[in-house]
């Protein structure tokens, strides 16, 4: 039974006892303190369990006969019937009914499901949390208390189902865990259709009808009976493809997927800023620039639709002409005036004209008016420079050409990277050499200070065996035969004796 009876808490009596006997005999002189402490939790949670039961006079009695004529010590014995005094009037049914409530295991619920739910769930337009609506009301109306873990898992593995059946692919795991937390709320939010003659089963059977007559007659309505319903691969689905917990390594198999489409959002930011930065459209995305001359006409057609009955005109649709430009005789002689060769007119380097050479002849106005010549410029040849070089040429930089590529300025190619990379790997081998030096160079100072054996210095007073400094072949400073030595220098200058 899912919730505690007396029979239950009788039963609970006697395993305690026993329990304390064989532990009482496997150690009675050493272990007495370990199962005094057993005995005290025991007890406590037998007591927690009677106050969740309905104790009328009747059960109060057997409880009482049963706790006298058990083996706990007195104590214990004492707490339990004050529990049970305590109980008699104040237990209520809504109590026993909510608390300690065992989980129960309800896979087999497809096949308590009746022909009005398959119609809902089987119906085209209907949606997921339809679907969660009608598996809710049938476990509620099948007198679920508590579902255990496997009971969720065979839900979600009923949508899933459905899923593959509508869209013809399974779901993401990570929808999938979604659903599994929609259908535990909306279990705790749903209306209860408890009925106190119907027995609550830790584990429901396979078919409904083998619960008896009072269930079917209270978890079914007349007419609509359950129904078994095939569904190929839910079994493969409920137990290799369904995440029951957060911590399930289905879910990690979602995050190659989602970490593949950040990547590409990446690649196509990064090649839209590169493409901003050389002023070129962006590889693998599509840019079509608004047609002018079909906005009239669309404009037009739409006017046409909206307005067919009203009687107002409707504008023709006339695509823009360019503005005509007309030149008299003047303007084109004073276009036709041949240009000076100077420093700012340098285009004729690209022209084929060098140094030394004259320009190619100015056209006459006769060939072009048909009447009169343009007067030439005076001494052409006196204007004419050398044309400018490369270097002087001024230039806007917008790519590096490198091989066969054409890369934007400011943009870092693989060259760069590997660049930066030998620069820093010069940098930490320098660093090595010249700590390898240092610390070499330490070394051969400490061995030579102490192979040193010669006259002291003011630092380490006289001493024979020397310091850094008196060692140091460059030192000219004093040096001191001895500690007496020393002393006297210092008493000659100082006038006092060293401290």
């Amino acid at each position: 039974m899912a919730a505690w009876n007396v029979t239950d808490i009788t039963n609970e009596i006697d395993s305690i006892c026993q329990l304390l006997q064989v532990r009482f005999a496997a150690s009675p002189l050493a272990g007495q303190e370990q199962a005094k402490r057993l005995e005290t939790s025991l007890v406590t949670g037998l007591i927690n369990k009677i106050t969740s039961i309905v104790v009328d006079a009747q059960a109060a009695a057997s409880l009482y006969d049963k706790v006298t004529k058990s083996s706990m010590s007195d104590i214990a014995k004492a707490e339990v019937v004050a529990c049970i005094d305590s109980n008699i009037s104040t237990a209520r049914r809504d109590t026993a009914q909510t608390s300690f409530v065992k989980p129960q295991s309800f896979t087999h619920f497809v096949n308590y499901l009746t022909s009005k739910d398959w119609e809902v769930i089987d119906d085209a337009k209907s949606t997921v949390f339809e679907w969660i609506h009608v598996i809710i009301t049938r476990l509620r109306r099948c007198n679920v208390k508590s579902a255990r873990e496997d009971t969720w898992k065979w839900a979600v593995a009923v949508l899933s189902h459905r899923w593959l059946q509508k869209y013809g692919n399974l779901p993401k795991y990570s929808i999938m865990y979604e659903w599994g937390q929609q259908l535990r709320e909306t279990f705790q939010s749903a209306e209860s259709f408890s009925n106190s003659n119907v027995p609550l089963p830790l584990v429901y059977p396979e078919k409904p009808t083998e619960l008896g007559s009072a269930f079917m007659s209270s978890a079914y309505d007349s007419g609509d009976p359950p129904i078994c319903k095939d569904l190929p691969h839910l079994a493969h689905i409920a137990r290799s493809h369904t995440p029951g917990r957060s911590t399930s390594k289905l879910l990690k198999k979602d995050e190659p997927e989602a970490a593949t489409q950040n990547q590409e959002l990446i690649n196509t930011l990064r090649n839209l800023g590169e493409a901003m930065a050389g002023n070129k459209p962006p590889s693998g995305l599509e840019f079509n620039p608004p047609k002018k001359k079909d906005f009239a006409a669309s404009l037009s057609a739409s006017l046409a639709a909206c307005l067919p009955n009203t009687g107002l005109p409707v504008p023709e649709a006339k695509p823009p002409s360019a503005p005509r430009v007309t030149h008299d005789a003047a303007s084109l002689a004073a276009l036709l005036q041949p240009l000076t060769i100077g420093p700012e007119n340098s285009g004729f380097a690209a022209a084929g004209v060098v140094s030394g050479e004259a320009p190619p002849a100015a056209p006459t106005g006769s060939s072009l008016l048909g009447t009169g010549t343009v007067p030439p410029s005076a001494d052409v040849n006196s204007d004419l420079k050398p044309p400018l070089s490369i270097k002087d040429t001024p230039t806007t930089c917008r790519h590096r050409i490198i091989g066969k590529r054409t890369i934007a300025c400011g943009a870092r190619t693989a060259e760069d990277f590997e660049q930066q990379a030998f620069k820093r790997l010069k940098t930490a081998q320098a660093a090595a050499k010249a700590s390898a030096k240092a610390g070499k160079t330490a070394k051969t100072q400490a061995a030579a200070i102490s192979a040193y054996t010669g006259p002291g210095c003011g630092k380490c007073r006289g001493s024979s065996s020397g310091c850094g400094q008196c060692s140091n072949p460059k030192y000219t400073g004093h040096r001191f035969n001895g500690k007496a030595a020393y002393e006297k220098w210092f008493q000659e200058k100082h006038g006092r004796a060293p401290k």
